[in-house]
């Protein structure tokens, strides 16, 4: 965010630079769906920046533990996770996920989006709906990483199906996809 000035100083700004990062990725999966890989990926990379001068616009107005700062940890550890930065997305132990070398904790416990979008919520009961969402999210990541980082997951898939049976008690829990937590949210936070 190299521009300055009094539009750049608000709040608004960073709302209008998250939906723009989301409009950016719809049409980016709109390109997968019709095989346009190229698209995909340049979109992508858009609504990545987008997202990150959100987060770091909402972080300058509304400080470092405001829900909507939040919000966008969520975001960005998305897409951190597409580019496969897993220690950015959240904290893992690389050397029995990954086989790299390992980082000292200090440096992920700022840096990872995930742990902090979850801290940010905590437990107060209006935030059920995000935690439960970025909780599949955390979870379905490092299922994904195998080792012993998948056993941690399920327990993370375990916890937000709790939470999305509790908001949702009707609803069929077996086969809910990342999309069925989206919508967990109102679209303004998503």
């Amino acid at each position: 965010m190299a521009n300055s000035g009094p539009l750049l100083t608000r709040f608004r700004t960073g709302r209008i630079l998250h939906g723009l990062g989301n409009v950016k990725a719809a049409r980016a999966e709109a390109a997968r769906a019709k095989g346009d890989m190229t698209t995909y990926q340049e979109l992508m990379e858009e609504s990545n920046k987008l997202h990150k001068d959100s987060l770091a616009q909402l972080e300058s107005t509304l400080g470092g533990y405001h829900h909507r700062v939040a919000d966008l940890c969520h975001k960005v550890a998305g897409h951190c996770i597409l580019r496969e930065e897993h220690e950015l997305a959240q904290y893992v132990d690389l050397p029995t996920v990954k086989g790299r070398l390992q980082q000292t904790r200090s440096l992920h416990l700022g840096r990872s989006y995930l742990d902090r979008a979850l801290r940010i919520w905590g437990t107060r009961s209006w935030y059920k709906n995000q935690v439960a969402r970025t909780s599949f999210l955390k979870g379905t990541h490092l299922l994904s990483l195998g080792g012993e980082a998948a056993s941690e997951g399920k327990r993370w898939i375990e916890q937000a199906a709790a939470l999305r049976k509790e908001i949702l008690p009707n609803c069929d829990m077996s086969k809910a996809s990342e999309k069925d937590y989206d919508e967990l949210v109102v679209f303004w936070s998503r």
